[in-house]
């Protein structure tokens, strides 16, 4: 095999259990096909078994998600017992130009290996190793990504956040629509953050997030990337009367209290039988556990197990963000995950990169806030200059306001006798825009400094 230069190379160890439905299936049309998931953006591994001269043999075989690779990839694949003593096969590949699936379909057979070995036969069980090399680089991961991934296979009691954000918001500040996320809490340590430096409106729950569907004091900010909306008149009371109760201090009746249920986390289970779940090793199917559903009114030893498989009560941290929005949120913790952001453009609103500057102007994420800076940039026009211009947002922040400061003058020989720039200073004189000082101080002084 020729030697290959490789910029990068990825590790995956999969086990295979009951190797006995392989080698004896009841019925060979019983026989298993296991696949795993996807992994480093374009591969899967396949299991299988068939007949070859007349004996029963496992394969295994890569299968790339692409068309064809462009780079050149090589990978080795081990197959050992789970004590690692062993060692049943090994072999380094190439992968041909042109081929989307390419393996070895003999790695342990009926003659050879199961009826010859005690070991194989009583652990029922092998560990695939797979090495994967290849010359182009996969997405820049934080080392956080590995970790959650590893911890969510061999050990449920390491520390996740759960946070509660919110897409939708109502005229009166009432937020709605909640999505719950499982955080890593060592995501944020990767980085130096602090969760509760990442907004003003970020709060710490100590009831049951199920119990948190709404928060009614949300502030009304002008650049707020929250999709508003208007309630109708039955929400409009509804939404009034909740408030008065919560400034009296007095207790909100829910007619619905006794039938809400709590969300419990569950793991996913990869088997080759149908042997009882409590003799099969459970391995989570993604970095978040699958989650389940279960009453309130469960038995209290249904309930310290159900806390033991979160990993107990003081395990996940519980936090509600209700200072910017779900599509915010999620952008900005992939982001903290893989490094790779994407922004709407202003003609969408835009707001997610204004909120993802805010943040990481606030955490110091250097890296984030000159993205979401070269995005505002780039989209910075004569058709929304002056919106953006008198924004909170961009009185906030001075090197936003330099930017559009300078787009504005770019476009002054449109914009100056426009009726866009009448209706805004019209605005500004009756006082809608009180943060708007040292914005209009700043406009004068470059309008006269550029009249042409």
């Amino acid at each position: 095999m020729s030697a290959v230069s490789n910029d990068y190379s990825a590790v995956i160890r999969f086990k295979v259990h009951s190797l006995h439905d392989f080698f004896e299936p009841i019925k060979l049309e019983d026989t298993p096909c296991l696949a795993s998931g996807v992994f480093t953006d374009d591969w899967k591994l396949e299991v299988k078994a068939r007949e070859l001269d007349g004996e029963r043999c496992i394969g295994v075989f890569l299968r790339s998600l692409k068309t064809r690779q462009s780079h050149s990839v090589s990978w080795t694949i081990s197959v050992q017992s789970l004590t690692g003593k062993d060692t049943w096969y090994t072999r380094d590949f190439e992968w041909p130009s042109g081929k989307r699936s390419w393996g070895t379909r003999r790695v342990l057979s009926k003659v050879r290996h199961w009826a010859k070995n005690a070991v194989l036969r009583a652990e029922d069980a092998v560990i695939i190793d797979l090495k994967l090399r290849s010359l182009m680089h996969p997405s820049n991961l934080k080392p956080s990504v590995a970790k959650t991934l590893y911890l969510s296979m061999v050990d449920n009691q390491h520390e996740y956040l759960r946070i509660q954000s919110y897409a939708l918001r109502s005229c009166q500040g009432v937020v709605s629509n909640p999505s719950m996320s499982r955080v890593p809490a060592g995501l944020f340590e990767d980085y130096m953050i602090n969760i509760a430096d990442l907004d003003s409106d970020i709060e710490r729950c100590e009831d049951d997030l199920g119990d948190w569907d709404e928060f009614t004091d949300c502030p009304l900010y002008e650049d707020s990337d929250f999709e508003d909306y208007v309630p109708d008149d039955h929400e409009m009371k509804s939404e009034s009367a909740d408030i008065d109760a919560m400034e009296m201090g007095e207790p909100i009746e829910d007619a619905a209290a006794d039938n809400r249920s709590e969300t419990i986390g569950k793991e996913g289970t990869f088997q080759g039988d149908q042997r009882p779940q409590e003799h099969v090793d459970t391995v989570a199917t993604d970095g978040i556990s699958i989650s389940g559903s279960q009453s309130r009114n469960i038995p209290q030893e249904e309930s310290a197990e159900s806390d033991a498989m979160n990993g107990g009560e003081d395990v996940e941290d519980s936090w509600a963000v209700i200072g910017f929005a779900t599509p915010t949120w999620s952008a900005f913790i992939y982001y903290l995950l893989t490094r790779t952001i994407a922004f709407a453009p202003l003609k969408s609103d835009g707001k997610e990169a204004r909120d993802s500057y805010v943040k990481a102007y606030t955490v110091q994420l250097e890296e984030l806030k000159t993205l979401a800076f070269r995005h505002l940039s780039s989209q910075a026009t004569e058709q929304n200059i002056l919106s953006e211009l008198f924004s909170k947002f961009t009185s906030d922040h001075e090197d936003i306001l330099k930017l559009e400061l300078s787009v504005l003058t770019k476009h002054w020989a449109q914009l100056k006798d426009s009726d866009a720039l009448r209706n805004k200073m019209t605005e500004v004189t009756s006082g809608a825009y009180p943060h708007a000082g040292k914005i209009v101080m700043e406009v004068f002084r470059k309008m006269s400094l550029n009249t042409d």
